[in-house]
């Protein structure tokens, strides 16, 4: 009688998957409305940094800051959430409002300085001294004509793109 092969060893288990390499987080810089300055900033209006990273301008224009009352991602609500400027400026006797003095880093017509140079950390840090916090949209047509400028926001994007 023809002899049967020996038996297979049992298969072996597959080895552990590996976590897929987290891709780090970065943040958006959006047009403020009207800004475009390609290839600066891509066709689809944004551009993904580092949080930490001491950028302050594209293309020679300062990134402007935009604070907001929540997270909101609802273009309907600007009116209510976005502040390009706040009437009241904490710890100063300086008014507020659509001015240098109350627009969130400067209005943007007050010379080419007019915008301060910030990086993310540092809008990140003034929305929380105003109470408010980095806004998940474009502010357009909120103040402080940071139309004409990029625009910082809490949009979070991937610095890579995942596998």
């Amino acid at each position: 009688s023809p002899s049967l092969p020996p038996p297979s060893p049992p298969p072996q288990p597959p080895p552990p998957a590996l976590p897929p390499a987290a891709s780090p987080m970065g943040v958006q810089i959006l047009s403020g409305g009207s800004f475009s300055a390609p290839p600066s900033l891509p066709r689809s209006g944004s551009l993904c940094v580092d949080r930490d990273s001491d950028i302050t301008q594209i293309a020679g224009v300062n990134i402007a800051g935009q604070c907001c009352t929540s997270g909101s991602t609802d273009p309907a609500q600007k009116t209510e959430v976005c502040r390009r400027y706040v009437e009241s400026v904490p710890g100063s006797d300086a008014p507020g409002g659509n001015n240098d003095s109350g627009c969130v880093v400067g209005h943007s017509t007050n010379g080419p300085d007019g915008v301060r140079p910030m990086s993310f950390r540092q809008i990140e840090a003034r929305c929380a001294e105003l109470g408010l916090q980095l806004c998940q949209m474009n502010c357009k047509g909120r103040g402080c004509y940071y139309n004409r400028h990029p625009v910082w926001s809490g949009v979070d994007c991937y610095l890579s793109q995942p596998q």
